[in-house]
């Protein structure tokens, strides 16, 4: 591959020939003529179209010696056309270069995406001054309809300074195509052709890689609730950047449809990648707070407050959604609808573990304390737009269950069983057998629902008044198996 020096020599060494002979021509008479000025410079073209064509392509990934080469040829043009030589050959070569300068942007913009996610500290921006405001929206201007409204500072904006970072990166992108191209006589459908392109291949190839290269690492839950924010913002930049290529090739209104980015919709693919991992997070940490539950199965009272490790969890839940403000609603709402049922379905776990083999009535207290602080947080709609008990809801089997054990209402389930309305409809006989045969072994305590202290012969009915209970029940689970 000749070397820039090389290339520079070859040029002047050309310029330096063509140049002379043209002033001998011009001040003697016959020692030159025009036909053999033209062989000679018909010689030099061919010359110079071959060592493009053979060379270049050993450079196709070297963005920056392309350029020089181009910039080189252009200067050489330029110079041999005021001696009256033809160049519209040499030029065309220049058009077929403009190829594979964009496939080398574009790979060298790859590398770039990569340290722009990767350095990013995926924390919402905060400006403290007007002026910062306005730095920030002259690199990326966004929507204001959905930032913060209050006209005093500091002010929090809703993405990272990954979504500017990246937007000026394509601007920056458009921009060096249109420096490349600038005096090849390019016709506007041209143009429009290759930015498109261009923009269209950097989104498609070298963006979606890299953001799905970083989905599929470790991201922490509060970076990937920020990066669909930042991906919400970028997926809907993509008429701004239009309407900014639009203004740096001139093109009217009615043109800027030509300059179709359809490569923006790879923020859309990656937002809803991301945002699907969001409840898989959330889940994640739920499991987390519920594997420090520590319950004393055999406590003959309750300590009277909801369990830390309900308490830490809950206010988990109030900040990770606090930060869902910025993120499209039915996306916020379907996580935390996710986040709630996974919670009622590991609480209800807990309770049926069957490595526990007896539960007191103070162990049962305790855990209908922690019900209650998880229904509490459910009802206290955390995300707008809930429908009414949504969120409840999915605590009504275990709402069920503990209220038809606490208060012994077997008569009115067994009576009721299988009717519209019943009141335990979401208790099933094989949930009500499997925390009675762990209530029916605390018989051996003190102190608990299942115990009252009274004669012998009063624990006795006690125990056959389960045992009759348990037999219904297994009947109704067998009649219905």
């Amino acid at each position: 591959m000749l070397s820039l020096e090389n290339w520079k020599r070859i040029l002047l060494g050309i310029v330096g020939f063509f140049v002379i002979e043209d002033h001998v021509m011009a001040t003697t008479d016959g020692l030159i003529d025009r036909n053999f000025m033209d062989t000679r410079w018909s010689d030099a073209v061919e010359f110079l179209k071959c060592a493009l064509k053979t060379n270049l392509p050993y450079a196709e990934a070297n963005m920056d010696y392309i350029f020089e080469v181009r910039n080189l040829i252009a200067l050489f043009c330029q110079t041999m056309k005021s001696y009256g030589f033809g160049v519209s050959e040499i030029q065309n070569s220049l058009v077929d270069m403009k190829e594979m300068f964009s496939h080398a942007l574009v790979g060298k913009s790859k590398q770039t995406i990569a340290e722009i996610l990767a350095n990013d500290n995926y924390t919402a921006i905060t400006v403290e001054t007007e002026e910062e405001y306005d730095a920030v929206f002259r690199r990326f201007p966004f929507d204001e309809r959905d930032t913060d409204k209050s006209s005093t500072f500091p002010r929090r904006l809703p993405f990272s300074d990954l979504a500017p970072q990246l937007f000026q990166h394509l601007n920056d992108h458009v921009v060096q195509l249109l420096e490349f191209t600038h005096g090849m006589n390019l016709s506007r459908t041209d143009t429009d052709d290759i930015i498109r392109k261009s923009i269209n291949s950097l989104l498609d190839e070298s963006i979606q890689s890299n953001f799905a290269k970083l989905l599929g690492g470790r991201l922490q839950l509060l970076q990937l609730i920020q990066l669909s924010i930042n991906l919400y913002y970028l997926e809907n930049s993509g008429t701004t950047l239009q309407n900014q290529i639009a203004a740096l090739i001139g093109a009217s209104e009615e043109q800027i449809h030509s300059i179709k980015l359809t490569g923006f919709k790879v923020f859309q693919v990656s937002r809803y990648s991301a945002e699907s991992k969001i409840p898989e997070k959330i889940n994640e940490r739920i499991d987390e707070f519920i594997g420090l539950a520590e319950y004393d199965w055999e406590a003959s009272e309750a300590i009277g407050h909801a369990s830390d490790y309900i308490l830490d969890m809950i206010s988990f839940l109030k900040t990770i959604f606090e930060t869902f403000t910025n993120l499209p609603s039915q996306m916020a709402l379907e996580a935390c609808r996710k986040a709630c049922e996974h919670v009622a379905k590991e609480l209800l776990h807990i309770l049926l573990n069957p490595d526990v083999k007896v539960i007191s009535s103070g162990a049962l207290q305790q855990f209908e304390l922690d019900l209650c602080q998880c229904e509490t947080f459910a009802n206290s709609a955390p995300i707008p737009d809930l429908r009414e008990e949504e969120l409840t809801s999915f605590f009504y089997t275990l709402r069920q269950l503990l209220d038809l054990v606490i208060n012994k209402e077997w008569a009115t389930y067994l009576a009721d069983y299988g009717k519209d309305g019943n009141k335990y409809a979401k208790v099933t006989p094989k949930l009500a057998i499997a925390l009675l045969e762990k209530t029916k072994e605390s018989y051996k305590g003190k102190n608990n629902l299942f115990t009252f202290n009274f004669k012998n012969q009063k624990e006795k009915d006690e125990k056959k008044l389960t045992e009759a209970v348990l037999k219904e029940l297994r009947g109704l689970t067998n009649g219905h198996a």
